[in-house]
């Protein structure tokens, strides 16, 4: 059974890095199997030791005369352990499960669909003749918006937004003091075509989009996100005004303000962010190309006009721009079917507890419930009373459980978003359901003793 659940184990993460070298550990199985067997000795021993006390004889002669289901405190507290530990697991798995719904919900500020993303081979030597760089990157631009298919291409240096790894530069504002420590001009960087922001659907706030001029001598044009103007121009507009790069000193002159996005995923604030209008001037940028039906439908087509137009280079990572972006959510929805998994686990442990807890209580006072029954007791009074006894053990295992989990949920803090570590609806809904799961282990045993022949059980020795 290992085996086959490593085997599921490696698909499920196949999207995750390194998942080909998940495999069976020996020495974790090795571990495993000998905690397996000090617990079976540990828990074998016990009963053993308080039978040769004879226990059990005084246990068993007590049993006409008082009740059974008074005694066995272990069986019932390590229920309530399992109970409680099945609550700590629901509560993390809950919490990080709505904060993944809540995830969902956010708007990255631009829209992914339908844009296919790809690149295309290319040396950094090229960068030393720079003109003939920019035309050929403008002749593939040209070239791709002539698909039938695409309604639009663009150019995006770097790491496509929605998920990349930030590039974050320094920059000096003309006119302002942004060299003293507490006054530096941090901001991500972006290299753009003009219709990158019309493809993604990034609203232009004020100004215009970007510029590209092809004469060396011409002014380089940038624009900057809302957070960038609201930080560094707090109540007057960029517009017009100048920005330099410290590792390329060449000024740019603000032509735009451009709504803000979440250049790093769902799970990062929108940052201050500088949009180079010079995609041109990088060999092997990101080509988007947007289509009005399923994007990986262009795929061929734009293999074979690029090969038409320069038959030596290839094209390679080629996604759907959504997929890329919901790539990124990956790794927490592995954690959270994991973490879900461990869950459901305790869960069904803590029911097959209480169920055989239940079972062995009432097989042990069977006698005492036949008397009752021959005196009077109704089956609903007897179906009430083993109900309410593994009640009792299901309330003080919730009751520790959530008390451990207002304690444990906040190292989980730094793991959910737009959800409090304290969530009332998880805090209440996980509880709500362990209820109704024991309700269902407990009813079978409650059922069974309201079935006991009085009669029958009196007989019993």
């Amino acid at each position: 059974m290992s085996f086959a659940a490593t085997g599921i184990f490696r698909r499920a993460a196949a999207v995750l890095p390194r998942a080909d070298e998940i495999h069976l550990d020996w020495r974790i199985v090795a571990f495993t199997l000998s905690l397996s067997l000090l617990t079976a000795v540990l828990f074998g021993v016990i009963p053993a030791v308080r039978s040769t006390r004879g226990e059990v004889a005084g246990m068993w002669a007590q049993t006409s005369r008082s009740q059974i289901g008074g005694r066995h405190r272990v069986q019932r507290l390590l229920v309530s352990a399992q109970v409680a530990l099945a609550i700590v697991l629901l509560i993390g798995s809950g919490l990080l499960i709505r904060s993944l719904a809540r995830i969902g919900q956010v708007s990255l500020g631009f829209d992914p669909e339908h844009v296919l993303a790809f690149r295309i081979s290319a040396s950094y030597g090229e960068t030393s003749n720079m003109p003939q760089l920019a035309q050929r990157l403008n002749r593939t631009l040209e070239t791709l918006q002539t698909i039938p298919g695409v309604t639009s291409a663009a150019l995006s240096s770097g790491s496509l937004p929605g998920g990349g790894q930030p590039y974050v530069s320094q920059f000096n504002i003309a006119g302002q003091d942004t060299k003293t420590e507490g006054k530096k001009v941090f901001a991500d960087v972006g290299l753009v075509t003009p219709d990158f922001f019309r493809l993604l659907g990034i609203p232009i706030l004020s100004g215009n989009t970007c510029r590209v001029n092809f004469d060396p001598k011409a002014q380089l044009t940038a624009l900057v996100s809302r957070s960038f103007a609201d930080r560094y121009f707090p109540g007057q507009s960029p517009i017009g005004h100048y920005v330099s790069d410290v590792t390329y000193p060449a000024p740019l002159q603000i032509v735009g303000v451009a709504s803000d996005i979440r250049q790093h995923g769902y799970s990062h604030d929108p940052q201050p962010t500088v949009y180079w209008c010079g995609a041109f001037y990088n060999p092997g940028p990101e080509f988007l190309v947007r289509s009005a039906g399923d994007p990986m439908l262009l795929s061929e087509a734009v293999r074979q006009r690029i090969h038409q137009i320069d038959p030596n280079r290839a094209v390679y990572d080629v996604k759907r721009f959504s997929d890329y972006v919901s790539s990124t959510l990956t790794e927490r929805r592995f954690q959270i079917a994991l973490l879900s998994s461990f869950a459901a686990m305790a869960l069904l442990l803590a029911a097959i507890g209480l169920y055989g807890v239940t079972s062995f209580l009432v097989s042990l006072r069977t006698r005492e419930i036949g008397l009752r029954a021959a005196l009077g007791a109704t089956r609903s009074r007897i179906f009430a009373q083993v109900l309410r006894e593994g009640a009792l053990m299901t309330f003080a295992g919730v009751a520790f459980g959530l008390a451990a989990s207002l304690i444990l949920t906040r190292y989980i803090a730094s793991l959910l978003f737009g959800v409090a570590p304290i969530d009332p609806i998880t805090f209440a809904g996980v509880p709500l359901l362990l209820a109704c799961v024991s309700g269902v282990a407990l009813w079978l045993p409650a059922r069974r003793a309201t079935n006991i022949d009085p009669m029958e059980a009196l007989r019993q020795d």
